[in-house]
């Protein structure tokens, strides 16, 4: 499937969570890979919607349509994030579109313990297996979501972990292991720097 964005990022319109969001646009938006790593990246559109949405007579339709078109989604998360029924309700469409499973769901922690930022969906997926009687049945299985972690003690060491914490999310947008992904990185970074 062809996808308008290559990611939707859902977040609380509440600092730190919109900071965030808008940094790691601007991040994702203009990363190019390492040559030596032998990915290409096409020019990625992230969807957030302060950038993307102009006035509208109806806001939740264009945010559906706008989930529906990207191929992954990004959760700010912080224990503001599961109070808001947008947020929840994008989280909730996405996961309908992918089986409700967190397939192609990344986590950016920005406050919090995990147990209380974390939306309940994102600690479970559903799997079909075989029951007793030799029926097939859909089971929740618990699961603990990969979050890049840019928790600090103020704003600014946030956005500074940010700096590197962004590659987490753009390795599984470029299908790569994040190792591999930050050590190329950082090679690059010091042959620029000599």
């Amino acid at each position: 499937m062809d996808y308008k964005y290559k990611a939707f990022i859902s977040y609380r319109h509440l600092e730190p969570d919109m900071q965030a969001a808008e940094k790691l646009q601007k991040l994702l938006e203009a990363y190019r890979p390492p040559k030596n790593l032998g990915k290409t990246k096409e020019n990625w559109r992230i969807f957030r919607d302060v950038s993307e949405l102009q006035s509208s007579s109806d806001l939740s339709e264009d945010i559906v349509n706008a989930i529906e078109s990207s191929e992954f989604l990004i959760v700010i998360c912080s224990p503001k994030y599961k109070e808001s029924k947008w947020c929840m309700q994008e989280l909730t469409r996405f996961r309908e579109l992918h089986d409700n499973t967190n397939k192609n769901i990344i986590t950016l922690l920005v406050s919090g313990d995990p147990h209380e930022a974390f939306p309940e969906e994102l600690t479970y997926t559903e799997m079909t297996t075989t029951d007793e009687k030799g029926e097939e049945v859909k089971v929740k299985v618990e699961v603990e979501p990969l979050a890049a972690n840019i928790k600090a003690d103020s704003l600014k060491e946030s956005m500074k972990k940010l700096d590197t914490e962004y590659l987490r999310i753009a390795a599984p947008l470029l299908e790569c292991d994040f190792n591999d992904l930050y050590q190329r990185e950082r090679r690059r970074e010091a042959a620029r720097r000599r």
